[in-house]
């Protein structure tokens, strides 16, 4: 099985410019899909958000935040003998 390490935002006390978080595999044989979701809804690339895989890594950019990119963001890693997850809360405190 697939196996995530654990990722997580910064803290931020207001709005950042910009995030990135990487999505990495422990464990587990390729090849890795790689698919993210923000408070259980599959996240697709935009104007303002950008995924990137390579290989047994994901990187999730999201520029210009705003209040509606707060939340619960979870990656989901799958191969041939199943998937992990792992999820994350971006807050502005």
């Amino acid at each position: 099985l697939p196996r995530l390490q654990p990722f997580s935002f910064p803290r931020h006390e207001q709005m950042p410019k910009k995030v990135i978080v990487h999505c990495a595999v422990l464990e587990g044989s390729e090849p890795f899909a790689f698919s993210w979701l923000k408070d259980g809804n599959i996240l697709a690339n935009s104007r303002r958000l950008q995924v990137k895989v390579s290989e047994a890594m994901s990187l999730l950019t999201i520029v210009d935040l705003n209040a509606e990119d707060i939340g619960n963001y979870t990656c989901v890693v799958t191969n041939a003998a199943g998937s992990d997850s792992f999820t994350s809360q971006l807050l502005v405190t």
